[in-house]
């Protein structure tokens, strides 16, 4: 049986497509899109080693959503993380993320980044209770 803590070395590979995609469905669901972007979103995962300790990143100018499974380490992590991104996507991300990291100088400051873990934390058990029958098993 998958559980919300489960290794995602523990999963096959289409599994683990199939939750992100699962999880960017529910965020659209839940939370709306943000219709003034040019292109689709997109949701990519990448397989190779990044630097760094990030486990995903909002690409603003091309839409796109990176996860970085050489960080995520379990399902948790990857809804969870999946959820902060597409919170990023639904900012003000090209035109102010930059402005408000000089203000706020922190990260865990900054109003975004806040805004981003306090969905994540909220929503991210939430997404998967609702999302998980729907896995392959």
């Amino acid at each position: 049986m998958i559980r919300y803590n489960t290794p995602l070395d523990n999963l096959r590979l289409g599994q683990v497509r199939e939750i992100s995609d699962l999880t960017l469905s529910w965020c659209i669901a839940m939370f709306g899109v943000n219709n003034r972007k040019r292109k689709p979103l997109t949701l990519c995962i990448e397989f190779t080693h990044v630097d760094g300790d990030a486990y995903g990143m909002y690409l603003a100018e091309d839409n796109r959503i990176f996860i970085y499974l050489s960080h995520v380490k379990n399902i948790k992590s990857l809804v969870s993380t999946i959820i902060h991104e597409y919170i990023h996507s639904l900012q003000p991300i090209g035109s102010k993320y930059d402005v408000l990291m000089k203000e706020y100088r922190y990260y865990s400051r900054h109003p975004y980044e806040r805004q981003a873990i306090y969905y994540e934390k909220k929503y991210a058990k939430v997404c998967w209770d609702g999302i998980s029958s729907a896995v392959p098993k």
